[in-house]
């Protein structure tokens, strides 16, 4: 069950050798170290550690050109501030076209039930309510699980709130994993509109699987998306563009650039 991105790979490193870590993260430390282990085995971390270098050689500038030469970065999109309202009448997304599930290749369902049983309820809050559940958030940022009103965990976002992951960005949520259960429809996308009317940015994963390009490229096309190379802000995000800049190829440039839901 080896990680299917760098990120994750990371995440599940810091997680194996740090109990601490692995605690605020609502993870079993020997879980960590059984992912961390089969990360080894598959090569992923020592890809990972290679990866610095070859960005490095690509420099900010590199990425600002990727986008552009994507067409994605026009004037007027680089002039409006991404906390303006930036006014575009569009539709809202009614569900999740795909579920957009981090961990492909694994039981979903185990993943959420274990995942909140590690979690906890009574380390979590309530941050929003649905006509069918409700959603909760850990006290120390690091995810969110859905709950159905009979208590039965239904979905979780797990990954962390920061004020430095965007320059000039405050209250942005990394995305480390995503999940939800079988026969569910729209509670990740709904977990993402509840952090963006909280006023929390959405940040994702490096993941370039297909279900995580369709759902971003709905994102894109209902709200206000903007691509970000190098902990900055580059552009805002075109639908008819993703396929451009997102790359599945991870020694590619382009495949550090991530994107972010402000609205």
């Amino acid at each position: 069950m080896p990680s299917k991105s760098k990120s994750q790979a990371k995440f599940f490193a810091a997680a194996a050798h740090n109990p601490e870590f692995a605690k605020k993260a609502g993870i079993s430390q020997s879980a960590a170290k059984e992912w961390n282990a089969a990360d080894e085995k598959e090569g992923n971390l020592k890809k990972s550690s290679k990866l610095p270098n070859k960005v490095k050689e690509a420099s900010m500038r590199s990425l600002v050109d990727i986008v552009q030469d994507a067409e994605l970065a026009d004037t007027e999109d680089r002039t409006c501030d991404i906390m303006d309202s930036c006014e575009d009448d569009k539709d809202k997304l009614n569900e999740m076209p795909q579920r957009f599930d981090s961990f492909q290749g694994q039981n979903r369902d185990e993943f959420v039930d274990k995942t909140a049983e590690m979690t906890g309820k009574h380390n979590m809050v309530k941050f929003a309510e649905h006509k069918d559940y409700d959603v909760y958030m850990n006290k120390n940022g690091t995810g969110f699980i859905a709950y159905d009103k009979a208590g039965k965990q239904l979905a979780i976002v797990s990954g962390h709130l920061s004020n430095d992951a965007v320059l000039g960005v405050q209250n942005v949520f990394e995305i480390a994993a995503t999940a939800s259960k079988t026969g569910t429809k729209g509670i990740i996308y709904n977990i993402f509109m509840d952090m963006v009317s909280h006023g929390i940015k959405v940040l994702s994963d490096s993941l370039h699987t297909d279900d995580a390009i369709k759902f971003w490229t709905r994102l894109i096309g209902s709200h206000q998306v903007y691509i970000v190379g190098g902990g900055e802000v580059l552009a805002k995000a075109s639908p008819d563009k993703v396929h451009k800049y997102w790359s599945d190829d991870e020694s590619s440039p382009s495949a550090e650039l991530q994107l972010m839901l402000v609205k």
